[in-house]
């Protein structure tokens, strides 16, 4: 059992995982770059090469590339699938099994974990640390309710990148929605229309669940008149109605104009 990070070899494949609750896919090989998005623990990423004691990334959102630098002590080699996934809003990575073990990291929910031994009420996890077994859930496992989940994340923190439970983005926040649902989201707003198209005519009635997408924004529908969006000016999630949001928008200088889509577990309810 790997019990410290410094015991996890660099990665020496092109195919590696990350290894912190949340890896920062940097714009730059510099920590004061601008966050591009974050990635949780065990999601995938690509090397390409080296820059210092960074990592020339790609990461597959949903078949869309998204590129940058991320720090080589923040990714690590695996062999193994995961085997289960955080189902609490954040799991604390123990040193021990038992009430007295340090807290080594914090796992956002549905980050992936390969669970390699169990305890009565923990389970070890590669390549380092302990979580209880009541935060996590095996994958496979039911998902949750699309919109319930989307409802779940309210009040969560506003972070430029943030795709996770400790902070959403405005794209963030409806992937999230949708992966704690079991279902597939592209990572960029300018990438949904595309992938869940074709937009709807306009004046179509809106239902709960669909998605509005602005030029500079995005968020998604509660009902007829209100939605629910990350909100950089708010400093987190919120629900308000859309002529509420778009006011915001305008105060900003952004269009106001928007393109209405309906994912397809939207038209099956």
């Amino acid at each position: 059992m790997i019990t410290n990070y410094e015991d996890v070899t660099a990665p020496t494949v092109q195919q590696t995982v990350s290894l912190k609750g949340i890896a920062c896919l940097r714009e730059k090989p510099d920590p004061s770059a601008t966050l591009d998005s974050q990635i949780i623990f065990g999601e995938r990423v690509t090397i390409r090469g080296m820059n210092g004691d960074w990592y020339d990334c790609v990461v597959d959102f949903c078949g869309f590339d998204r590129t940058g630098f991320i720090h080589m002590s923040e990714l690590g080699d695996t062999a193994t699938p995961p085997t289960h996934r955080v189902s609490v809003p954040w799991a604390p990575l123990l040193s021990l099994p038992n009430v007295r073990g340090d807290e080594l990291d914090r796992l956002p929910k549905c980050s992936l974990l390969r669970i390699v031994a169990e305890e009565k009420f923990h389970y070890h996890v590669w390549p380092r640390g302990v979580v209880y077994k009541s935060h996590v859930q095996a994958l496979g496992a039911p998902a949750e309710d699309y919109l319930l989940a989307m409802r779940s994340l309210l009040g969560v923190p506003y972070i430029w990148g943030g795709r996770s439970t400790f902070g959403l983005d405005c794209a963030g926040f409806i992937e999230l929605s949708m992966l704690l649902a079991g279902l597939r989201c592209p990572r960029a707003r300018a990438d949904m229309p595309g992938f869940f198209g074709p937009p709807l005519e306009a004046g179509q009635m809106p239902r709960a669940g669909d998605i509005i997408v602005f030029p500079k924004h995005c968020a998604i529908f509660l009902d007829e008149d209100r939605v629910m969006h990350a909100s950089g000016s708010a400093g987190e999630v919120v629900e308000e109605t859309l002529v509420e949001l778009q006011g915001y928008l305008q105060c900003l200088g952004f269009e106001t104009d928007y393109v209405h889509l309906r994912p397809s577990m939207v038209d099956e309810r």
